[in-house]
């Protein structure tokens, strides 16, 4: 027989198998028994058997994984907001530094510049991504915050890495 993922299932249902795997044990099933009807391998039953005896009925939900909201970061939520309000509002060349336009680099560079901290560019997004325009109401998607800051650069021989859709 076919053994089942459970890691391939709802949550809802990987909790009624469980529960199902301890009734059928409490009822006087063997674990290969078990295994065979529900579709699982003997070492899942055994495990979930094993969860159960240790932990009770609790044991058998699934825990939340994963990090909470903002833990883990490397900026405070202050410091996000000087760089977002920085990217909106002046160009690298303003700041001194020598882009044009703000890059993923450029970003690193500010942030490690401003606050000490070495941050890694694939954790930045673009700065044409939505998320990080968004503060900047009123330009459309793929354009630079500044489109005049745009118009200059591309008067130097800058072109934008991140346009989408947008006319020359």
């Amino acid at each position: 027989m076919k053994t089942t993922d459970m890691r391939s299932l709802p949550r809802e249902a990987r909790h009624e198998r469980r529960v199902q795997v301890i009734r059928l044990r409490a009822a006087g099933y063997t674990y290969e028994a078990i295994a065979e009807q529900t579709g699982l391998s003997r070492t899942g039953v055994f495990d979930i058997c094993k969860r159960h005896a240790s932990g009770g009925a609790k044991a058998l939900r699934d825990v939340v994984g994963g990090r909470k909201s903002g833990e883990g970061r490397r900026l405070t939520g202050e410091q996000e907001a000087e760089v977002r309000r920085l990217i909106c509002d002046k160009t690298p060349d303003q700041l001194k530094m020598p882009y044009a336009l703000w890059t993923r680099g450029a970003v690193t560079e500010l942030i490690e510049h401003r606050f000490g901290i070495r941050h890694p560019a694939s954790g930045i997004r673009h700065p044409s991504q939505p998320r990080v325009i968004a503060r900047c109401a009123g330009f459309g998607l793929g354009t630079w915050c500044r489109p005049q800051a745009m118009a200059a650069a591309r008067a130097r021989g800058y072109e934008s890495p991140g346009r989408l859709g947008s006319s020359r």
